[in-house]
């Protein structure tokens, strides 16, 4: 019987999979220009680099992200106030600068749905802003790892239930865990569900479009009826 991933290991991916939802997520709202550069870069900095070096999570003091937090509502709050009557750039900052802060922390099963929360509501908000079909391939990259990291989630949560580890980055190596995920990855039931996804987008496809499109600055076709 193949083995599986530990408790500590499924913590680890699960904290993982959020951060690069979050990365594209960012990767997504970045591409409209309304963040500004200082705060594209602070975010993209930052996530990139507490991806690579995951234990830095764990060496932030507690204290350290509620100044974080609040850091975060002044800064918006002025943000809001300089930027009237402009109030969607100010918008997308907070919920950017908002989710950043549950990607970087160390997160429990609440934090890791408001990360996903925060996330899909950055790439909604690209959906309306932006014509350009990159906005297609951020969106094929969000879904299936939104969807794995509901998975690692749930898999957490069942896997030897008992007390979270003290210190989940300890002795944590990149090529160990490769390492791990060779040895325990089913390829075929990989493949299986590699195939169905793309099922599910060719069907989305073909629902998607037939479906009549209005340009909101005209009036809508049914308008111009008469009796």
């Amino acid at each position: 019987m193949r083995e599986a991933l530990s408790k500590l290991e499924l913590l680890r991916l699960k904290w993982v999979a959020g951060m690069l939802v979050y990365l594209v997520a960012l990767w997504a709202v970045a591409s409209i220009g309304n963040l500004g550069l200082p705060v594209t870069l602070l975010c993209g900095v930052l996530g990139l680099t507490f991806l690579v070096r995951p234990a830095l999570s764990e060496r932030v003091p507690p204290f350290a992200w509620h100044a974080a937090a609040g850091a975060i509502v002044l800064f918006v709050a002025l943000n809001t106030v300089l930027a009237m009557p402009d109030i969607l750039t100010p918008l997308l900052r907070m919920v950017t600068l908002l989710a950043l802060l549950r990607a970087l922390q160390p997160r429990v099963r609440r934090t890791d749905l408001q990360l996903l929360l925060l996330s899909l509501f950055m790439l909604v908000l690209t959906g309306v802003l932006t014509l350009s079909l990159l906005f297609a391939l951020q969106l094929l990259l969000f879904t299936p790892l939104a969807m794995a990291t509901l998975l690692m989630i749930t898999l957490a949560e069942q896997a030897e239930r008992g007390q979270r580890p003290q210190r989940l980055w300890a002795g944590f190596t990149w090529r160990g865990m490769a390492g791990r995920l060779r040895v325990v990855t089913r390829w075929r039931a990989l493949w299986l569900y590699a195939g169905l996804y793309l099922c599910m987008l060719g069907v989305t496809g073909l629902i998607f479009l037939p479906l009549p499109r209005f340009r909101l600055d005209q009036a809508l076709p049914f308008m111009h009826l008469t009796s």
